[in-house]
């Protein structure tokens, strides 16, 4: 039921960017689900949204953590990125790390810990001081975004695009998430297991994307990733031309200070990536796509 109420939620947020227009593929993105609306709204109003690299993170605030996931809305984030890992007996967790040592008290792979190993240790902030917050589990993250409307981005370590896309089906939630595949046969696999969910994967020119849609790729809740820096406006143009949104990033000139975040918006750049919510959020705004009412 929560995930008939996002939509519901959703829709009324952006009703200012227009209805919703019909699924489609390369020559127009559609706007049926929370996902694809959000990218269509960004897209239609000219606006770039916030997604909070591994949930956001900052003094007191742990990489990866459910509680940072809602610290990540609040700040203006739209999307919070998330790394998914398997444990030992069979749970889905975030961690980017093969081992835990960085990032909590503990030490060792978690491919050979199971959940309640995981649980004894306690995640560190990026200054190395110990919080309260805990290994999170997938499902943990999927509540914390349905209570605060967050898209989930969902980036895969040792947890397969199918297996992301069915976790996040089953738990009501593939509408509000997308899949960051990095190859082709990755984004299909989620679309197969879950066909309403979005999907970020980088493309170089259009003739690439028209064959990957030739193979079947739905682009109605598509991002290409361009990766690193203000890309060359002429491609997110053509992307935009057939209704797909764009999304990039710059770690690097964000953790310099030196990153110019009015750039990647004049760019048309839909999605930015970013270690520094706040202060994204603080160029990009949220007023023209709001986050839903959290059900």
């Amino acid at each position: 039921m929560k995930r008939f109420v996002f939509a519901g939620a959703l829709a009324l947020a952006l009703a200012a960017c227009g209805a919703p227009q019909e699924t489609a593929r390369l020559d127009g993105a559609g706007g049926q689900t929370p996902v694809a609306q959000l990218l269509d709204c960004a897209r239609e109003s000219g606006v770039s949204l916030v997604a909070a690299h591994r949930a956001g993170f900052g003094p007191g605030w742990p990489e990866n953590s459910a509680q940072g996931i809602r610290r990540a809305a609040a700040a203006g984030a739209m999307l919070a990125e998330i790394d998914l890992r398997w444990t030992a007996d069979g749970h889905i967790v975030l961690m980017h790390d093969e081992t835990i040592d960085r990032t909590t008290t503990g030490s060792g792979a978690v491919a050979d810990m199971t959940l309640e190993e995981l649980r004894r240790f306690h995640l560190l902030d990026p200054d190395g001081v110990i919080t309260t917050d805990r290994v999170p589990t997938l499902d943990e993250a999927f509540a914390a975004a349905r209570d605060t409307g967050v898209v989930l981005q969902l980036d895969l370590k040792t947890v397969t695009a199918a297996e992301a896309a069915r976790a996040a089906r089953e738990a009501g939630m593939a509408g509000q998430s997308m899949i960051i595949a990095y190859r082709l046969e990755q984004a299909l696999a989620a679309q197969a297991e879950a066909p309403e969910i979005g999907i970020s994967l980088g493309f170089r020119d259009l003739d690439a994307l028209h064959a990957a849609a030739a193979q079947g790729l739905d682009v109605s809740a598509l991002a290409v990733w361009l990766g690193a820096g203000p890309p060359d406006p002429a491609f997110p143009a053509a992307l935009a031309e057939r209704g797909i949104e764009a999304g990039a990033h710059d770690f690097a000139a964000e953790a310099r200070g030196e990153i110019d975040y009015a750039a990647f918006r004049n760019s048309g750049v839909e999605l930015l990536a970013s270690d520094d919510i706040a202060a994204a959020a603080a160029v990009f705004g949220t007023g023209h796509c709001p986050l839903p009412a959290a059900p």
